[in-house]
């Protein structure tokens, strides 16, 4: 439901069903998919019927989808650093906002499909653009200054993605595990 439970791998809820506008039971979607509702259970077994928009993402066949402007959308790098492409209708798109809360930025473009990065660690979107990216990985300083170093903007924005490869492997996450399940 939020983000703080993707993070913290606690999700309050773990079985649900993804239903389209013509009734049918999803196991697949994309962002043109036309979702009716979401059902579920709460802990005490009673039958909750969830629109899209109330839940921060889905995990669906072992793929996490953020719901974003509308739609869910099919998140492409998890790691320090997240990569989602996120397809903005009719809307503007922003520069950065909050999975946590509401701070918004509009940018000046409109419409279209946009690549983003999460910050784990805030929870944080930002534009996958060099001077967001460039920003985001000073926090690894000698990542950063090896990138920096890279002469030319089209050469350093060809090797984003390289790099933020490099950044997630040398800045792992972690997702707390239970071990203990206890079967009835």
């Amino acid at each position: 439901m939020t983000y703080d439970e993707f993070k913290n791998n606690s999700p309050s809820i773990n079985d649900y069903k993804v239903i389209a506008a013509n009734g049918l039971w999803l196991d697949q979607f994309d962002n043109n998919t036309n979702i009716k509702r979401i059902e579920c259970f709460d802990a005490e077994g009673r039958k909750m019927v969830l629109k899209e928009k109330d839940m921060w993402g889905l995990c669906r066949n072992g793929q996490i989808y953020v719901y974003v402007d509308n739609a869910f959308h099919k998140m492409l790098r998890i790691g320090a650093l997240m990569n989602l492409r996120i397809s903005f209708e009719n809307t503007e798109v922003v520069s950065s906002f909050s999975a946590t809360g509401s701070s918004i930025y509009p940018a000046t473009n409109k419409g279209g499909a946009y690549g983003y990065l999460i910050d784990f660690e805030t929870g944080t979107y930002h534009l996958f653009k060099l001077k967001e990216f460039m920003t985001l990985i000073e926090s690894d300083q000698e990542l950063y200054e090896e990138f920096t170093s890279i002469k030319g903007k089209k050469k350093k924005q060809y090797n984003m993605r390289m790099y933020l490869e490099k950044f997630n492997e040398r800045n792992p996450i972690y997702f707390k595990v239970n071990p203990f399940y206890q079967f009835n």
